[in-house]
């Protein structure tokens, strides 16, 4: 996805792809430290002009995933190694596959089933 510099939330500065250790290590510990640091929004730049974005905020989940989805495409530069190492999944499809599967799944993430794995943890 790319952005005007204008636009650009906080993040890491320097390029992901040139300096992995950290992500390769502990990937959620990486990831609450950026959220951290940075706050709801934050950008993680991989190769020039190639960013990934952690969203936190329920706002801008909601935002990305659901509201204005048809917004927000998966580059090649992700798809193509995830499909690799995982097969076409919700992960990395788009358009009706991605949403066939996403309806297929949405009952797993209803208040009732999020309470009782909550209570069963």
């Amino acid at each position: 996805m790319k952005m005007s510099n204008r636009q650009l939330p906080p993040g890491l500065g320097g390029y992901l792809a040139f300096n992995p250790e950290d992500i390769k290590e502990n990937p959620l510990g990486f990831y609450r430290r950026m959220w951290q640091e940075y706050g709801d929004l934050v950008r993680l730049p991989i190769l020039p002009n190639y960013c990934v974005y952690i969203a936190v905020h329920p706002n801008y989940i909601e935002h990305i995933l659901s509201t204005h989805q048809e917004r927000y495409s998966k580059p090649d530069l992700f798809k193509k190694p995830m499909n690799m190492m995982a097969g076409e999944s919700i992960l990395t499809s788009e358009g009706d596959f991605w949403l066939k599967h996403r309806r297929l799944m949405q009952p797993a993430f209803h208040m009732k089933q999020l309470t009782n794995l909550a209570i069963a943890w």
